[in-house]
């Protein structure tokens, strides 16, 4: 009884009733609480008869060994006639046979050969004597039968065939088997091409020559029944074949090319190698794209520019005559691929000032030459760019940005087809030259005075690389051109000296500036324009309202304009206008400055200063002086400029002078007596009204004679006024006074005009009344 509850019954066990006692309690903590039952099993005796044989008896007759040596009872015991069983024999199939008693079967001599069927049947003994089972003992009398085999084909390719042995049989039915119930014995090959094997198989060996071959052998049983044996034929058919072998898949780029001949692997006659006009002829089936052509050696060629896609090519081979109908199909398998061609590019040059490549993508092509179009059949990936001034553009330009350091860079960048074939890319470099620049910027033009000056370095607007500043000595070299003017010399800072006095003009000065080395051959030349200035020219001029020459009286104002002009400016210095009054005349006022003049200095003595660095033009400025009561002869004043530059300013009409006197007109004059003393404009008048004349002093035969007018005394006259006019009749002048150049009209005193230029006071005072 197993931990499960269930009884094994064991085998031999003998037959009978079995009580198997046995307990069953509850778990803890009821373990106590249990029942005790029987469980009843009954072994029933069984028998087993078991066929015997097929057992060989020759022809000459014998006995078998007992059929109940493989019989068994209840489970295993042997079965023992007599001692557990009985043995009854069944009906005999031949009277040549007989079971004995002991369970043998006796086989007359000369009983029929055959294969017979002996049936028999035990029993248990008392008291299982119905406990009874059947058997069947087959007894052989040997035989044997080889039958002929084939026709079997085997082609030329070579081959091997079932075994001959496979139909042949022995005693009655029962199939041979080489080296289990029969031998074989191969009998005379008819071809060397052909052997048969132990296992009964013919080996046609590959090339074997077309055609029927018999080939015979013997089959004999084994002992003691050797000698019973059958002859046999086997026919073989070595026919003439072809074998057309399927090619490829061959991988052909879209680029075009060419695969090896179809005919390469195909065979004739069991191995012979197919050649094409030897032994075997081509015929191309139709293809299945214009772009692929097989030709007449086998190879198919594919166009350049065939659309990616997989290509079956059929081609049928055939053997020559007589065996011309002998012909296989196969197909050639042909993959035309994607491809893509990144193209090298460069190197491209771009100056260190910046700029932009082509696109790297302008000589990339796919599928065999069309061309790449980023976004429509291809996109672009970057690589990492070698330097941070260069970008890669989605367009597959390169952009070189200003200042990038001069050198040879490397750029990646990868290029794929599109979807489907998106993992067909390719790589390529794009070299790019940054090449080092230089930039020498013409300068000025720079005005420098004709006193000579330095101007500028012509090195402080050049550059390199795009934009670095040059420095002579840290990245460039200057080498000055010929100098246009000894006068102007450029200096290793670049500065140009202007010796004093050079002619004035402008002067273009060629200078050339380098890189330092290694890119000493990097150069650029410019002029630097210098314009040497003419010393400023100044004119200077004066009027008077009223004009100079007008009559005037005590308390009149006089207006002074003075203006310089101003050319080949700006003035190098101060102009000074430096105006000297006559004692009868008294500054008054500035009353208009447009050209900015400074006043100063006092009484007599009046500047107007015009501060340096004045551009060429007119500068005016206006003032008034009064004329005093004390007044006599001309009133008057002498302007003299100075200053301004190289050389003094010029002036042509810087003395006024006006007649101090009392226009009275011209009727009915009478000679005054008493007429002009001694000193400088002072006149006394004496007694009635007379006409004085005084000798030609001048030796010009004018007499000088003055008049007055009858209804006019002397003595109502102002003190120290002229009541009469001088009329130049004669050479004669008053003793003591200034020369004046006057003339007499209508009996009024007219102001004389002083030399305009520096020397006017001096003349001044050299010419005196006499």
């Amino acid at each position: 009884m197993n931990p499960s509850g269930t009884i094994t019954v064991t085998a031999g066990t003998p037959p009978g009733t079995y009580l198997y006692p046995y307990t069953i309690c509850q778990l803890a903590p009821n373990q106590l609480v249990c029942d005790t039952a029987t469980a009843t099993v009954v072994v029933q005796p069984t028998i087993d008869a078991v066929d015997d044989g097929p057992t060989n008896i020759p022809a000459t007759g014998g006995t078998t060994p007992s059929v109940i040596v493989n019989d068994t009872l209840n489970g295993g015991t042997p079965a023992v006639i007599g001692t557990n069983v009985t043995l009854a024999p069944g009906v005999s199939p031949n009277a040549g046979l007989t079971m004995n008693p002991s369970g043998t079967i006796t086989v007359a001599p000369g009983t029929a050969p055959g294969t017979y069927l002996y049936p028999y049947t035990i029993c248990q003994l008392a008291p299982n004597q119905l406990v009874c089972d059947t058997a069947t003992a087959t007894v052989v009398q040997p035989t044997i039968d080889a039958v002929n085999d084939g026709p079997t084909n085997v082609p030329a390719t070579g081959g091997t065939t079932p075994s001959v042995i496979g139909n042949d049989t022995i005693n009655g039915g029962t199939p041979a088997v080489i080296g289990t119930n029969v031998t074989l014995a191969p009998g005379v090959s008819p071809n060397a091409g052909l052997t048969m094997n132990p296992s009964g198989t013919i080996t046609v060996t590959a090339g074997t020559p077309p055609g029927t071959y018999a080939y015979p052998y013997t089959i004999c049983q084994l002992a003691p029944n050797q000698l019973v044996c059958d002859t046999a034929t086997a026919t073989v058919v070595v026919g003439a074949t072809i074998d057309a072998v399927d090619d490829g898949p061959t991988n052909v780029p879209a680029t075009g090319g060419t695969t090896p001949s179809v005919i390469g692997n195909d065979t004739i006659n069991g191995g012979t190698p197919a050649v094409i006009g030897t032994n075997v002829t081509l015929t191309p089936g139709v293809s299945p794209n214009a772009g692929l052509t097989m030709n007449p050696s086998g190879t198919i060629t594919v166009a350049p520019g065939t659309a990616p896609g997989t290509y079956a090519y059929p081609y049928t081979i055939c053997q020559l005559a007589p065996n011309q109908l002998v012909c296989d199909t196969a197909t050639a398998t042909v993959v035309v691929q994607p491809t893509i061609d990144a193209v090298n590019d460069g190197p491209t040059n771009v100056p260190a000032t910046g700029g932009t490549t082509p696109s790297v993508i302008g000589n990339d092509t796919i599928n065999g030459g069309t061309p790449a179009v980023i976004g429509t059949n291809v996109t672009l990936t970057p690589g990492v760019s070698p330097n941070a001034g260069l970008t890669m553009n989605p367009s597959g330009t390169i952009t070189v940005a200003p200042g990038t350091a001069p050198g040879t860079y490397a750029y990646p960048y990868t290029i794929c087809q599109l979807a489907p074939n998106q993992l067909v890319c390719d790589t390529a470099t794009a070299t790019v030259v940054v090449q080092p620049t230089i930039d020498a910027v013409n300068d000025g033009p720079t005005n420098v005075p004709a006193t000579g000056g330095t101007t500028p370095s012509v090195i402080g607007n050049d550059t390199i690389n795009g934009g670095t500043p040059a420095v002579i000595g840290t990245n460039v070299t200057l080498t000055p051109g010929v100098s246009p003017n000894a006068g102007l010399t450029m200096n290793p800072s670049g500065t140009i000296t202007v010796a004093p006095g050079t002619a004035a003009g402008t002067y273009a000065y060629p200078y050339t500036i380098c890189q330092v080395a290694p890119n000493q051959l990097v150069c650029d030349t410019a002029i630097a324009t210098v314009i040497v200035d003419a010393a400023p020219q100044i004119e200077a001029s004066k009027s008077s309202n009223p004009a100079s020459g007008s009559a005037v009286v005590a308390g009149d104002t006089i207006t002074y304009t003075v203006s310089l002009n101003v050319t080949n400016g700006p003035t190098t210095a101060a102009t000074v206008l430096t105006d000297t009054l006559d004692a009868d005349l008294t500054f008054a006022a500035v009353t208009n400055n447009p050209g900015g003049f400074t006043a100063g200095g006092a009484g007599q003595v009046r500047t107007f200063t015009l501060a340096s660095g004045a551009a060429s033009g007119t500068y005016v400025v206006e003032y008034t002086a009064t004329v005093n009561a004390t007044a006599t002869g001309t009133v008057g004043n002498s302007v003299v400029p100075t200053g301004g530059g190289d050389p003094d300013p010029a002036c042509t009409t810087c003395d006024h002078a006006s007649g101090d006197a009392t226009d009275r007109g011209d009727q009915g004059l009478q000679p005054c007596d008493g007429f002009l003393g001694t000193g400088r404009r002072h006149h006394h008048l004496h007694g009635e009204p007379e006409c004085h004349q005084w000798p030609d002093h001048r030796g010009d035969g004018a007499d000088r004679y003055a008049g007055c007018r009858p209804d006019l005394r002397c003595s109502d006259q102002q003190p120290g006024r002229l009541h009469g006019w001088w009329r130049r009749s004669g050479a004669h002048l008053h003793p003591g006074e200034r020369r004046r150049e006057r003339h007499l009209r209508r009996g009024i005193h007219r102001h004389g005009q002083r030399h305009g230029d520096r020397h006017g006071r001096q003349q001044r005072r050299s010419q005196r009344w006499r």
